[in-house]
């Protein structure tokens, strides 16, 4: 009872911690603002890039991967969704984690692990990257476009599944992130593993049929980048049954708890390090 309610107020502190960094944030949107504009506007400006490519390639040909047109904004916009939401909420934490592992920033991780709350959670989120919001939204109008222009006839089971499947596929590109963060116990250089970790997002915004043998189990299955786009496109289209949301859920807890076990294990690597 008591490891519960302990656990109940290092949530609260936690989500408090989260609160007045947005608050942080914000204020600092405000003071400078360039950041902000030029995620707004460029980020943006790639997304009808990526429409213009989309269209080209419907010129072409009525089916894509088993993807109309229309279905194709849907597969893009939801990728843009995930993509930027995960932004948002994780990436300017976990892309500082070099400097706070090594002392170059303000504060550094000695100082995070005495913290009377999560320190996997709170060295590697709570600072926003609200540039991103514009992105986001512009996925949601991509989809509905899409949605719309399909004239599918939607469902509350689709709705909910889809956003759920959105979630999963935002929590995996924080999670791949984490783990390659979690490397820089172990190596000193983040460079190369922040180019791979950007490498393989950029398979989550083709069709899941696109890959085959090994490469449909690793990105299916083990590691399923198809999260971002493909697995809440699909069941948002009635291509995918009920039981994908649980079969997928639980391979996110695996990959949760795996991430969690790698971060503890390698917070010992840095204990050495430091003695």
């Amino acid at each position: 009872m008591k490891r519960s309610e302990d656990n109940m107020t290092k949530l609260k502190e936690l989500f408090a911690f989260f609160k007045v960094t947005l608050k942080l944030d914000l204020k600092h949107l405000i003071a400078y603002p360039s950041s902000f504009w030029l995620t707004a506007l460029i980020v943006p400006l790639y997304s009808l890039l990526q429409i213009v490519f989309l269209e080209t390639i419907f010129t072409q040909t009525d089916n894509l991967l088993g993807y109309t047109k229309y279905q194709g904004y849907i597969l893009l916009g939801t990728f843009r969704i995930v993509q930027s939401t995960a932004y948002l909420f994780s990436y300017n934490r976990l892309s500082e984690f070099r400097q706070l592992l090594r002392g170059d920033s303000q504060e550094t991780f000695d100082m995070a692990l005495i913290k009377p709350i999560n320190t996997m959670l709170y060295t590697t989120l709570g600072k926003y990257s609200i540039g991103n919001i514009a992105p986001a939204i512009i996925g949601i109008f991509i989809v509905r476009y899409g949605i719309i222009q399909e004239g599918l006839a939607l469902n509350s089971f689709n709705v909910a599944g889809y956003l759920i499947f959105v979630l999963m596929g935002v929590l995996l590109v924080y999670l791949t992130f984490l783990m390659l963060q979690t490397l820089l116990f172990w190596v000193s250089d983040s460079q190369v593993l922040e180019s791979l970790w950007e490498s393989y997002q950029d398979f989550g915004q083709y069709p899941a049929r696109l890959y085959q043998g090994g490469f449909n189990a690793l990105f299916n299955i083990v590691l399923p980048v198809t999260l971002m786009a493909a697995i809440p496109s699909d069941y948002l289209l009635g291509r995918l049954p009920f039981y994908m949301l649980i079969i997928y859920g639980v391979i996110m807890i695996g990959l949760f708890l795996f991430a969690n076990w790698f971060w503890n294990l390698s917070i010992k690597k840095y204990s050495s390090f430091s003695s």
